[in-house]
Parts: C-alpha cells; sequence; structure tokens
C-alpha cells in the first residue's frame, strides 16, 4: 500500500485578531524606522534595507511571543482542530 493512502489528513479554523496583528504590526514598522534613521553609519539603500527588514521581523517574532506567553492574548489562536474523511 502506498504511504500516502495510509497518511492522515487534519483540518482546523484558526481566528487571527487583525487589530491587534495592525497594532503589532504599525508598531514595529516605527520601530525598526526609527532604529534605521538613528543609525546614520549606514551607506546605501540595500543596506538600510536588510536592517529594517531583520530589526522588523525580530521585533515582531517578539511581539508575538510576549503577547502570547507574558500577556495572554494571542494573535493567532486555533479554534477547532478536526481529522478529514
Amino acid at each position: 500500500m502506498s504511504t500516502l493512502l495510509l497518511a492522515k489528513l487534519y483540518g482546523g479554523f484558526f481566528v487571527v485578531d487583525l487589530r491587534l496583528l495592525l497594532w503589532l504590526t504599525v508598531l514595529c514598522v516605527l520601530l525598526s524606522l526609527g532604529s534605521v534613521l538613528l543609525l546614520r553609519r549606514l551607506k546605501g539603500l540595500r543596506q538600510m534595507a536588510s536592517v529594517f527588514a531583520a530589526l522588523f521581523c525580530g521585533a515582531f517574532l517578539l511581539g508575538l511571543a510576549v503577547l502570547y506567553w507574558l500577556a495572554g492574548y494571542p494573535v493567532f489562536v486555533i479554534r477547532s482542530f478536526f481529522q478529514l474523511p
């Protein structure tokens, strides 16, 4: 028998808090943009864009973790999880 027939398929519903996601995104953009503007030593658009992207990703993931584990207010919530027929 093929392994594809033995695999189990799962599905689920999850909820995204758009207000919290938008607030976190705007906060991280402002934080990253302010940090890039404070670092006047950066030369070139490519270097500034890469620093901005790195700061944004780090701040966004840190914000998601803080909201989930410390504040107890997750951005993404799984409402139901079930096996597909």
